[in-house]
Parts: C-alpha cells; sequence; structure tokens
C-alpha cells in the first residue's frame, strides 16, 4: 500500500519542507560556496555596526564593537565552511568604514593599513581577527579531530567517500585539505609502534624532521619513504635501528653521521601500540585555536613595546603604529 508524503507527516508528527533548509542554523542542502548562504550573516553584522552608533563611540569603542562582532556573529559559520573571497571583502568593508568613515557614511582617509590592524598586540597591531587567517584556523579543528578521532562516525564516513593520506591522518580530498601541508608542520608525532610515521618526513625525533635536519644523509638513503617500523628492530629489548645508504660514511660525513645517530637512540619508543599525533605548541594540552592563529604572527619580544603602552597607569584604549614601533599616534584615556 502507498503512502503518500502527508500521511507519513501525520504518522510520525514532524514537518514537511523541501532542500534547502536550515538545520541547527546552516543551510542543508545549500551548496558551501553559495554567497547567499552569509547573507544573514552580514546582515546582522550590518545592524551591530550600524553608522549611527559612531556618533556615542570613541576609537576603542569603536574597537571594540569590531572585536565582539568577530568573535560572535560569523563564528559558527567560520568554524564549519570555507569563507568566500567576496564575503570576505565586504566584512573587512563594514569593519573599516564603521572605523574610520563619518556618521552619514563620508568617506575618511584611513590612517593605517587594514592588515597592521589585525596584527596581534605583540606585534603592533590592535587584535582585530583577520578573516581569512581566522577561518583557516577554526577549520584546522577539524583536521587535528580527523587523525585523533578514528572511530567516530563522521570520519568513518569521510574516510569510506574520499580515502586518506598515508598515515590515515588526513583525508585526500585536495579541496578539504588544502591546508594541511602548513597545518602539519605543528604536528609531532609519538611514535608506538611506528606503522603511521615516516621515519625521514614527520617530525617524531627531535623539533624537525630528520630529512630537514640531516639533507645529506637523506639523499644517501635507500629509503626514503619508510616508515618508523620499516627501520625499527628490537634485541634484547632494545631497539635498533637499521637505516640503509647507499655508501658507508665518508670522513666528511662522520660528524653529521653520529649526530644523526646519536639523536636516532636518543628518542624515545615503545615499540606496540597506535602512533599518536600531538600539538607542537602545546604538546601537553592538544590543539588550540588561540595557539595556531598565533603561529601565522610569531613576535618578537624586542620590537616593540606592547606591555609599555597596555599596561601602563595611562590606559591607552586605541594606538595607531604609523611607519614603526619608534612612530605612534596614541589616543590615551585617563581614568
Amino acid at each position: 500500500m502507498l503512502v503518500d508524503s502527508h500521511q507519513y507527516q501525520l504518522l510520525l508528527g514532524c514537518g514537511h519542507s523541501s532542500l534547502p533548509l536550515k538545520y541547527l542554523g546552516l543551510p542543508l542542502g545549500a551548496k558551501f560556496k553559495d554567497l547567499s548562504v552569509w547573507n544573514l550573516i552580514l546582515e546582522r553584522m550590518e545592524r551591530r555596526l550600524a553608522s549611527w552608533k559612531r556618533m556615542y563611540l570613541s576609537k576603542g569603542g569603536k574597537v571594540t564593537l569590531i572585536k565582539s562582532s568577530l568573535s560572535s556573529l560569523p563564528t559558527y559559520f567560520l568554524s564549519l565552511l570555507p569563507l568566500p573571497g567576496k564575503v570576505a571583502k565586504r566584512m573587512k568593508k563594514l569593519h573599516r568604514d564603521f572605523l574610520w568613515n563619518e556618521i552619514g557614511g563620508e568617506s575618511k582617509i584611513h590612517l593605517v593599513n587594514w592588515a597592521k590592524f589585525c596584527k596581534p598586540l605583540q606585534v603592533g597591531g590592535l587584535g582585530i581577527r583577520r578573516l581569512g587567517s581566522f577561518n583557516f584556523v577554526l577549520l584546522g579543528k577539524w583536521m587535528w579531530r580527523y587523525g585523533m578521532e578514528t572511530d567516530v562516525l563522521w570520519r568513518r564516513v569521510i574516510e569510506a567517500k574520499y580515502g586518506n593520506i598515508w598515515g590515515s591522518w588526513y583525508m585526500k580530498k585536495r579541496y578539504i585539505r588544502s591546508g594541511w601541508l602548513n597545518f602539519s608542520k605543528l604536528l609531532v608525532y609519538d611514535v608506538d609502534d611506528g606503522t603511521r610515521v615516516k621515519f625521514w618526513k614527520h617530525v617524531w625525533c627531535g623539533d624537525c624532521t630528520l630529512q630537514e635536519a640531516f639533507p645529506k644523509l637523506y639523499c644517501l638513503s635507500r629509503s626514503k619513504d619508510s616508515s618508523v617500523v620499516e627501520v625499527m628492530g628490537w634485541f634484547d629489548r632494545r631497539v635498533h635501528w637499521n637505516v640503509q645508504f647507499r655508501h658507508p660514511p665518508q670522513d666528511w660525513e662522520e660528524e653529521a653521521f653520529d649526530r644523526f645517530m646519536g639523536l636516532v637512540y636518543s628518542s624515545k619508543v615503545r615499540g606496540f601500540g597506535p602512533d599518536k599525533v600531538c600539538w607542537k605548541p602545546a604538546r601537553n594540552r592538544g590543539f588550540e585555536v588561540r595557539g595556531y592563529y598565533s603561529s601565522f604572527y610569531p613576535t618578537n619580544p624586542i620590537s616593540f613595546p606592547w606591555r609599555m603602552i597596555w599596561h601602563s597607569k595611562i590606559k591607552f584604549h586605541f594606538f595607531i603604529p604609523l611607519c614603526s614601533p619608534k612612530s605612534i599616534l596614541l589616543f590615551p584615556v585617563i581614568p
């Protein structure tokens, strides 16, 4: 007996709709590159940064409101969807116009390039998040979870559909793993059985890969793509390394060879159990969005006196580094 959709609806007590629709606040059935997906976020951001608010806010207040709009409105979407370039430009224009323009929308000269504002406080910026980098970092959370949560359903579905790269640390689909190259530079591997870790090309022994630390020895290696387990052996409960080279080390290569063997034999491997991945900036705590974002802006503690500015007795709610750390335009607020 055929039952139409209306009878199913009455039987199950559920509503009826068609794709695309919203599910958990996200568009279901719509293309992730569709600009209309972001219309709701843009409308909310325009209301949050309405031009009439410029009359009641100082420069510092405007910066605070811009930061608030970035941390609350688009974060959910940015953590799940790649941000289209046109949407990023529109959001950037909203922030810049709100900071610099007059109440009626009249344009004013932008004293500083927006990229300088988006730098962290430690390097002379105002700590406003750069949308492209922030989106990249939030999506990095899924790359981390993919390598860690090997038995969850969503991971198995993606693995079955797209397949994995070597070691099953991430998927093969190109546009999804577009950030893997930079992301993988912040990973360190704990070797247990050694089946999922490359001997030369993964960071498991020291602060960088053995390929980077010993490039000449890598060129002499007979097995450049070997996993750790393929060159690892055990005798009397002690690990022994059987790394094959094209010829014995020459006199001028002995120093590098000795350092290489000393580093490898000083590493800790258990020989059993699954290999693990660790987050290099915070190895004990695991992946952190803040730490990943900070990696895009390496700091030099002597280049900019940010502690002297922000932790002084006179509170500066806004400052502009015009061209160098010695040339700064300050707007003080004395309590």
